[in-house]
């Protein structure tokens, strides 16, 4: 199975037969013995004359639904032959597997209700119809979680820590819905974010080394480049097509101002800033900073007012993601701050920064990721959209992997394998 999702992710190389466009075949045979003048007549030689052999085959590999099946063959010495088989679908690796993935600590310092639901399947613009408490698919992960008083429809995975829940939390799933307990079954302190590489565009439509500090109409599909965006009063950013907006330094979205994707549009908008250590933590943390405009350094985001509103509703149709390297480290490099009641359908995707949510009623549908999140206000609400486990985001290098492992029966063998 490795063997073929390498070659899905590399290449087909010369070892693969490749047959109509439609089915790539491998046979894997013993590597110690490269003297024979046939490589099919190879074999895997075990002890009382058995040997076997392996052959591989990715169906529909040049699209989007590509299948693998394997299927082992061992021939005993008496003739009898052995078949066992596996198969798997494939699909794009999963990076939103958490509604909320913290690399370092996760707080709620009061209320809010954490649950699930599905985009893929009929809902509202408004609220998805499927969005209920009986949904509880919903992952919390940090290395660190204090869940405060929130109310959690899922599960919470912390780095070996003990979770913390010393205001009266709720962890429950669908046959415990009553009651403010924690369910022991869902903590696990075996956490596991998954990190992508950000896809950078290599070219740009317009590639400015000044501010976006007006209107914009983006009406054009494309890769556009600003040093930052500063919209400050009643300015608006239209998105009109496909749209990928990399910024340099910083993007602020003060009150009165907003990011509005219609219908046809869609954005990604890829933030550079990693300059977190250039003022102190203690004037970083002061209330001033987070809301004089003139400070707005060293903010990765600052995002109030009107907010991003997302006409489609599908959350996969915009994601906020780092514009560089995703850099290792203990402190984050960035600072976010999101003050909006605006309700965002959308991902976030800022490993390097501390996000810090104080507004009372933020509403998130799809997920976010940051080295620390922390929620100020009295009721968030995050549903985590499980649609995106199966959706490749745009703006990063996603692989294949493995998404449905199961055995191959008999006639499904009998269908794959060439002697």
């Amino acid at each position: 199975m490795d063997e073929a999702l390498w070659a899905l992710n590399n290449g087909f190389d010369t070892t693969w037969t490749l047959s109509g466009g439609i089915t790539a075949t491998k046979i894997l045979t013993d590597p110690e013995f490269p003297a024979y003048p046939d490589p099919a007549s190879k074999k895997f030689g075990y002890d009382n004359g058995a040997s076997g052999r392996v052959l591989i085959t990715v169906a529909n590999y040049l699209t989007s639904t590509p299948q693998i099946s394997t299927v082992g063959l061992m021939t005993l010495a008496d003739g009898t032959v052995v078949k066992r088989g596996l198969g798997s679908t494939v699909g794009p690796t999963q990076l939103f597997t958490n509604a909320l993935g913290a690399l370092g600590n996760l707080t709620f310092s009061g209320g809010g209700i954490v649950d699930s639901y599905n985009s893929s399947l009929a809902y509202s613009p408004t609220v998805p119809t499927n969005l209920t408490s009986a949904n509880s698919a919903a992952v919390l992960s940090g290395a660190t979680v204090d869940v405060g008083k929130a109310q959690i429809y899922g599960f919470a995975a912390t780095g070996g820590t003990a979770l913390q829940n010393l205001l009266g939390a709720s962890l429950i799933g669908p046959t415990t819905l009553t009651g403010t307990a924690i369910d022991s079954t869902r903590v696990s302190r075996q956490t596991v974010q998954p990190m992508l590489d950000v896809s950078i565009p290599s070219s740009y439509k317009v590639n400015s080394s000044v501010p976006l500090t007006s209107s914009q109409h983006f009406s054009v599909p494309g890769n556009y480049r600003y040093d930052s965006i500063m919209l400050d009063g009643s300015q608006e950013l239209t998105i009109d097509a496909p749209v990928v907006l990399k910024v340099t330094n910083y993007v602020y979205i003060g009150s009165g101002s907003k990011i509005h994707v219609t219908t046809t549009g869609s954005l990604q908008l890829q933030i550079d800033s990693t300059c977190y250590s250039l003022v102190p933590d203690a004037a970083l943390q002061s209330a001033t900073k987070k809301t004089v405009n003139t400070t707005h350094l060293p903010q990765g985001l600052y995002l109030v007012g009107g907010g991003i509103v997302n006409d489609t509703a599908k959350p996969q149709n915009v994601s906020i993601t780092v514009g560089s390297s995703i850099v290792p480290g203990t402190s984050p490099h960035s600072y976010s701050y999101i003050d909006t009641s605006q309700d965002f359908y959308g991902t976030v995707f800022l490993p390097n920064d501390a996000i810090d949510v104080p507004s009372n009623n933020f509403t998130l549908y799809g997920a976010m990721v940051a080295k620390n999140i922390t929620f100020t206000g009295t009721s968030p609400q995050i549903h985590y959209d499980t649609a995106l486990q199966r959706i490749a985001i745009g703006g990063f290098n996603t692989p294949w992997s493995l998404s449905q492992l199961h055995e191959l029966t008999p006639s499904e063998i009998s269908a794959l394998y060439v002697p």
